[in-house]
C-alpha cells in the first residue's frame, strides 16, 4: 500500500509539473500564448502553430538547439537560436511553415535543416513601445 501511494504521489507531481510548465510564459509578467504545435516526436515539414494575440504589434518565433534561458525579459542563450520568424515575413501570425523561417543570426534563407534531435521553440510578442506583453511557454520536439 505504501509503495502505490509513493507511485500515485510521484506521478501527480510529474504530470502536473508538465502540465503547469506549459502554462507558465517564457518572460514573467507577460499573458500567456497558447502553442498547439509541434510538440512531441514530429517529422518534416514542421508547421508552427499558435493563438496569436490581438492589438500587438510584432511577434517572434524563435527555435533553438537547448533549452531556452531567460533573465528577466531576455533571453541568454542566443547564440543557442537557429532560426526566427517575424511579423512581417511570408506566413501568417499564428500558423508558419518552417520554410518560411530564416538562419538566425544572418536572417538568410533558406532556414537551416533539422537534423534528428530535440529542439526549443516559443513565441513571444511586444506592444507599440516595443515592450514584451506575451508569451508561450517554452516548447520541445524532437525529430527521430
Amino acid at each position: 500500500m505504501k509503495r502505490n501511494v509513493s507511485f500515485l504521489v510521484f506521478w501527480g507531481i510529474f504530470v502536473g509539473c508538465s502540465v503547469v510548465g506549459e502554462k507558465n510564459p517564457l518572460f514573467e509578467g507577460t499573458s500567456l500564448i497558447i502553442t498547439a504545435s509541434p510538440k512531441g516526436t514530429v517529422s518534416v515539414p514542421l508547421t508552427f502553430t499558435w493563438s496569436s494575440p490581438e492589438r500587438i504589434y510584432y511577434q517572434v518565433v524563435a527555435v533553438f538547439t537547448n533549452t531556452i534561458r531567460v533573465e528577466g525579459k531576455k533571453i541568454v542563450n542566443t547564440n543557442d537560436c537557429i532560426a526566427m520568424w517575424t511579423s512581417g515575413m511570408p506566413g501568417q501570425a499564428g500558423n508558419v511553415s518552417y520554410s518560411d523561417f530564416k538562419a538566425y543570426p544572418s536572417f538568410s534563407s533558406p532556414p537551416p535543416s533539422l537534423s534528428s534531435g530535440t529542439y526549443y521553440w516559443a513565441v513571444w510578442a511586444y506592444n507599440d513601445r516595443m515592450e514584451v506583453t506575451h508569451s508561450s511557454a517554452q516548447i520541445s520536439f524532437t525529430l527521430p
